[in-house]
């Protein structure tokens, strides 16, 4: 029976330099000094923004969940309502879809920048075992921004693919990702080592399968 080796892709193949809020804040920065003048009055900072933001991500993951999903979401649409909320209204819808790709695309670079490669795991990586190895992430950063993330910070690695809970819908944390994972690659639980830093939803949670 072929094995799968899956691997937590955050404080464990990645690390970074600061807290993870501090790329949120950035990002919150770049839209204070790019859009000031546009900002409803009640934002007069980044910190405010940063506020908007989680609020933002916790309405969506609700209506996620009400919806029968976990409660994950995706950068992009988070941005999306993000830039409705905090924009005056004279601000063109195609405006506000420019600018969230902007903003997307300046916190992935970011997030490189403050980012390093964990040694050790990249070494046992490069030399596993199993027949066929994947990521998996519980993030709001998708697959093909992790991809672009590992490959500037780590260089090559032999992952197959990397599974984002953002994409799929369902997370490490319930522990619906490792059933998702293993049907898309066809895998049995009893074949499927799971490898990450993360009490509950690196140990506890997977151990269920």
């Amino acid at each position: 029976m072929p094995t799968l080796l899956s691997v937590d892709i955050w404080d464990t193949v990645l690390r970074r330099r600061c807290h993870p809020d501090e790329v949120k804040l950035f990002t919150a920065r770049a839209l204070w000094a790019r859009r000031r003048e546009d900002l409803r009055p009640r934002f007069g900072g980044a910190w405010s923004l940063v506020d908007a933001r989680v609020r933002v991500e916790s309405e969506i993951a609700q209506e996620k969940e009400a919806a029968g999903l976990d409660n994950e979401y995706s950068v992009e649409e988070v941005f999306e309502r993000w830039l409705a909320m905090t924009l005056r209204p004279r601000v063109p819808e195609s405006h506000r879809v420019s600018l969230a790709e902007r903003l997307v695309e300046a916190e992935v670079a970011h997030e490189v920048r403050v980012s390093y490669a964990d040694e050790r795991m990249r070494r046992i990586l490069r030399h596993h075992e199993a027949d066929r190895l994947v990521g998996l992430s519980d993030f709001y950063l998708g697959e093909r921004h992790l991809k672009r993330i590992l490959g500037e910070v780590c260089g090559a690695l032999p992952f197959e693919r990397v599974f984002v809970s953002s994409d799929c819908g369902v997370n490490k944390m319930r522990g619906r990702l490792f059933a998702h994972v293993q049907r898309e690659t066809l895998a049995e639980p009893g074949h499927h080592t799971h490898i990450g830093d993360n009490e509950w939803s690196d140990v506890k949670s997977p151990k269920r399968f």
